[in-house]
């Protein structure tokens, strides 16, 4: 099987669809199914070697952008001129692929990130979530409306699609002409770095940061889809006693539509009851997983939700939301609330932190799960649909 993907979203800091791209492709550069693999990535075609070279640099968090896309992505930010420069990215990516396209018609052309170039061979998408169509309240207006209109066309002329999770598979099936025979689930992982940390290396991180003995946890982009303005006035609920034993730490890059969210985060922070570390290096993650007493993640939307994942793995007890795909990341192994009632949040956040026993059966039944989990078992099951549609049969 010769193999063709878009890696233009291995840019660091990665997204969560940057990490699924990277982890599934660095297995499958030594998967003996994958005769050849090629990247596109900005203007260029990357070779198995020069991938392998790629993912190296973005592990160890160096910058690998191309100037011409680092410029436009920079020029983005600014709303007056956000339109242009998202055109400008798009066309400079497809004139390039038009290039090589007849080249790689043969090449089975596999796109992590939703929406296909114009590949002349068999394109196979992966869709991470509908939320632009389920709730586009939570996205930039011109997003919703360049998925609405691209990823139609894109699953019309995909020969098959990959998705991240049951939930998303259901909802593919039912916003769109697909069966279950058109559609694999291709669940992303962990890494083998998220496991439980020893408490030598967790006073070292905690030294380093400046964090308390015990809190509890977010990890994500600051922005309304988290439901931080929830979790926040949850927290408040908590008695004094609870909150200055336990401050609520969190960690990720700001996002957008935050001004009410800040209206609450700001006192909150002078007051020190929260504690914002900003966005921080991946490798510092495990042992601030494993550091948390407790981890929160009570999202309106998730395709999936990866840092339940990473949490459970790291052996901490998870607090997460009851909908969307939230459940099949938790696995049955969390405190389950309701996103939608800051009374459920609290009263969760309680549970974990003053019952002990129940804390210990959280961490226990996440790690006995995470056990299960891994980017090789992901990537047999992305090869193995790849594969049948290579060899021809209908899947």
């Amino acid at each position: 099987m010769k193999l063709l993907v878009n890696l233009s979203s291995l840019n660091h800091p990665l997204t969560g669809i940057g990490e699924y791209t990277l982890n599934l492709v660095k297995e499958m550069l030594d998967d003996d199914q994958v005769q050849d693999i090629k990247g596109i990535r900005s203007s260029r075609y990357l070779d198995r070697h020069q991938i392998s070279v790629l993912i190296a640099a973005l592990e160890q968090g160096h910058q690998t952008d191309q100037p011409l896309t680092r410029y436009l992505k920079k020029m983005s930010r600014l709303k007056l001129i956000a339109r242009i420069a998202r055109k400008a990215i798009n066309a400079y990516r497809e004139i390039s692929f038009r290039f090589y396209r007849n080249m790689l018609k043969h090449y089975i052309y596999w796109e992590p990130n939703y929406i296909c170039l114009n590949h002349q061979g068999v394109c196979v998408p992966t869709v991470h979530d509908l939320s632009h169509l389920i709730c586009p309240q939570f996205h930039p207006k011109a997003r919703v409306k360049y998925l609405k209109a691209e990823l139609p066309r894109t699953l019309a002329r995909a020969k098959h699609v990959i998705v991240v999770s049951q939930y998303t598979k259901q909802s593919v099936m039912e916003h769109f002409d697909l069966d279950d025979r058109q559609i694999t689930v291709v669940p992303p992982s962990v890494k083998s770095e998220y496991y439980p940390r020893t408490a030598s290396e967790c006073a070292q991180l905690k030294k380093r940061l400046g964090l308390p003995e015990n809190f509890i946890l977010f990890v994500g982009t600051l922005e309304p889809r988290k439901n931080l303005q929830g979790l926040l006035l949850a927290y408040k609920l908590l008695s004094t006693e609870l909150k200055s034993q336990y401050p609520l730490v969190l960690s990720g890059k700001k996002g957008w539509l935050l001004e009410e969210i800040e209206k609450t985060l700001q006192p909150m922070l002078d007051s020190g009851e929260v504690i914002w570390l900003g966005y921080l290096n991946s490798k510092d993650l495990p042992a601030l997983y494993s550091s948390a007493t407790a981890f929160t993640y009570v999202s309106h939307f998730e395709g999936f939700g990866m840092p339940i994942a990473e949490a459970m793995a790291c052996g901490t007890a998870v607090i997460a939301s009851d909908n969307t795909a939230m459940k099949e990341a938790s696995g049955g192994a969390v405190c389950i609330v309701s996103p939608h009632s800051i009374g459920s949040i609290a009263q969760g956040m309680r549970k974990v932190l003053l019952d002990s026993s129940y804390r210990i059966e959280c961490e226990t039944k996440g790690l006995e799960i995470s056990k299960n989990r891994s980017w090789k078992v992901s990537k047999q099951l992305l090869v193995t649909a790849l594969s049948n549609l290579n060899n021809g049969a209908q899947i």
